[in-house]
């Protein structure tokens, strides 16, 4: 259709409506490439790609499953995603009922120069006042009987009340009822929050074209909304939740008590840790498959930068979550423009929002190590050793968190860039992948592959990030711990508890290892030893990715689950075990959706250090340890050894932005 055509289209639906004398005419506007399905689900295929800023007609407003029922400008009736529209008109009548789709900002008036009233959550039903929209806000009433005004494109219309909204009381405007106490636990969402792209989809755009960045208010001026949440209310089936986490023993005082500093657990000695590590982890210290030194770890220093220390207590009580889990300014309702130091220096455990908060800090403590530059072996293994080795470099860049000389301006809003060449061996050589995190939590990753056969980049769906990395049990989605995006999942605090976490024993407490500068700046983040793996240490008889020269130190510890919102996620259920004063990450749990447990992934605890100017410090470690030991087909992934003696290791690099553009993708594969 050329442009003529549709613009006459346009004119033609609009004219007929009007012309048919519809008083309460819905009309919407597409804002994201969006699927028109032929029912309110993704069981059949599309019917074709609708793209903005195409307007359809949502007669009757009539939701289902998340879906808006459409007619557009070619007259074809389907299904859209309900996020993907913004009503232009609601068609709605005074004193109707409509939703809110995700938490979202109360206002005193139709605009964003004066401070919201208050947050209102995803999910609460409002009165409407008006139907008619003012700079893109309608005026509602809360079921607490408080006026103001909301953005438009958060509210979901043809509702049915759940409840009978009261009405104001006469005089002051009633007063807002205060959130309970002790809230309970959200449902386990499993829904999508948004529909997958199809393969057409897949194409990708010229290396000029960025992608899209819709904001949560795209015509309004920039307003203080908080950030989404899944589109509908869900309880979750009975079929799909993932089992309840199994319950950990916690610890008695006379085990903890008799393994101290300078004995060894192995076989002999395992019962004394056995309620202290991950189940699994555990069986390989009674087999004898691990073996390691209990090390002094002592708490009361974690060894972080002026700045940063000062940056933590001014975030104090300042910083919050919103319904999804994005950090937002109480006083604002806005995500700061800049995260640095911990967003949430206190966790109350009785916060039902302290599962993501633990998670927030342990970015912002990973952040803070600064950009990365690697060239690394990956190698799988079977019980017998090694069945394939690959090399790679890799580069990652952080835009939050960061100590302000290593600072860069960020006009497309990104959180982090990630990219990977494969460098050996030959069949594998050249291949390459991309992403980009998008600090809004409206956007998903972005995420690009480079397959030399093919000679062709390919654009990715997000949810490939929990697959193997070239044929490993190591993902995307795992880092330096965990890098998924908060905002793809629920979180819950399952516990804080002492345990075992695997550290270097060279390495620990702070201020005991040089940082050398590093051959491109920034600092060297591995010193000199080599051959830590039990694969490459003679007569070694335990597990082939063992490391038998690391150490094992108590830390408390938070056990925090996660639950993936979308449903192709690789794994149902994630457990995270952080170190609760460092918020180093220790072992990352995946389970079936089933519920069955897969694997984890285990890494090494790493301590700052001092630089030789004493000006900053730097997570330094004379060894490296990074396993994904997949349970199910008994093998295991290890990332992390130099290439080669003359390969970077280095943090707090200064990187080009430039070289995170899919163009680098075809220039590395060459």
């Amino acid at each position: 259709m050329t442009r003529e055509q549709k613009v006459r289209a346009s004119v033609v639906l609009l004219s007929g409506l009007l012309c048919a004398g519809a008083a309460f005419a819905q009309i919407a506007e597409v804002r994201r490439n969006s699927n028109l399905r032929p029912e309110p689900s993704m069981a059949q295929p599309p019917l074709r790609l609708v793209v903005p800023p195409e307007k359809v007609e949502v007669p009757g407003l009539i939701r289902q499953n998340g879906y808006y029922k459409v007619r557009t400008e070619q007259g074809e009736e389907g299904w859209l995603w309900a996020r993907n529209l913004r009503i232009l008109k609601a068609g709605a009548a005074a004193g109707g009922t409509v939703e809110l789709l995700q938490a979202t900002n109360l206002r005193p008036s139709p605009g964003t120069k004066e401070a919201p009233i208050e947050v209102l959550d995803a999910g609460t039903q409002l009165q409407l006042i008006s139907p008619e929209a003012r700079n893109g806000y309608y005026q509602v009433r809360t079921p607490s009987g408080q006026e103001g005004w909301v953005w438009g494109q958060n509210l979901a219309f043809g509702v049915e009340a759940r409840a009978p909204v009261p009405p104001p009381s006469e005089g002051a405007p009633a007063k807002v009822a205060p959130p309970p106490t002790a809230p309970a636990a959200p449902p386990v969402e499993v829904k999508r929050p948004e529909e997958p792209p199809t393969p057409a989809q897949l194409a990708l755009a010229p290396t000029t074209a960025r992608p899209a960045m819709p904001t949560v208010e795209q015509v309004a001026p920039a307003t203080a909304t908080a950030t989404a949440v899944p589109p509908t209310a869900t309880v979750p089936p009975a079929t799909v939740a993932p089992a309840p986490p199994a319950t950990h023993k916690a610890p008695s005082t006379t085990e903890g008590e008799r393994l101290r500093p300078g004995m060894t657990l192995d076989a002999s000695t395992a019962e004394l840790a056995k309620d202290l590590l991950p189940p699994e982890i555990w069986q390989h210290y009674a087999r004898g498959e691990y073996v390691s030194k209990i090390v002094d770890y002592p708490l009361g220093n974690p060894n972080w930068e002026k700045p940063f220390v000062e940056a933590t207590k001014e975030n104090a009580g300042r910083l919050t979550v919103d319904e999804r889990g994005t950090i937002i300014d109480k006083t604002t309702g806005k995500m700061p423009d800049y995260l640095y130091g911990l967003p949430f220096p206190n966790i109350d455990p009785a916060d039902p929002n302290a599962g993501v908060k633990v998670v927030w800090n342990y970015f912002l403590a990973t952040w803070y190590g600064g950009n990365s530059h690697t060239r690394t072996r990956l190698v799988m293994l079977n019980n017998k050793g090694v069945e394939r080795e690959l090399g790679a470099e890799g580069w990652f860049m952080f835009y939050d968190g960061q100590a302000p000389k290593y600072r860069h301006p960020n006009p497309m809003n990104l959180q982090s860039q990630f990219l990977a060449v494969a460098l050996s061996p030959l069949d594998t050589q050249g291949t390459a992948v991309l992403f980009w995190r998008y600090r809004d939590p409206e956007v998903r990753d972005s995420q690009w592959a480079f397959v030399p056969a093919l000679r062709r980049v390919r654009a990715v769906s997000p949810a490939n990030r929990s697959d193997g990395y070239l044929g490993s049990d190591i993902s995307s989605d795992d880092g330096y711990l965990f890098d998924g995006k908060p905002q793809e999942f629920q979180w819950r605090l399952l516990e804080k508890r002492e345990g075992l976490r695997v550290v270097d024993p060279d390495g620990v407490p702070a201020n005991v290892l040089k940082p050398r500068p590093g051959k491109e700046g920034g600092w060297d983040s591995l010193l000199d030893r080599s051959k830590f793996y039990g694969y490459e240490i003679p007569n070694w008889k335990g597990a082939p990715w063992a490391l038998p020269y690391g150490g094992l130190a108590k830390r408390p510890m938070y056990l925090v689950e996660a639950i993936p919102r979308d449903k192709y996620y690789l794994y149902g259920r994630l457990v995270l075990w952080i170190d609760a004063e460092t918020y180093n990450g220790a072992y990352h749990q995946k389970f079936s959706w089933k519920g069955e447990h897969v694997l984890t992934y285990a890494v090494l605890g790493l301590a700052n250090h001092l630089t030789p100017d004493g000006q900053e410090t730097v997570p330094v470690s004379t060894q490296t340890w990074a396993v994904a030991e997949n349970f199910k087909m008994k093998r295991a992934s290890l990332a992390g050894a130099r290439y080669d003696a003359k390969s970077p290791f280095d943090r707090r690099v200064s990187i080009d932005p430039a070289i995170f553009d899919a163009g680098s993708l075809v220039r590395f594969g060459k």
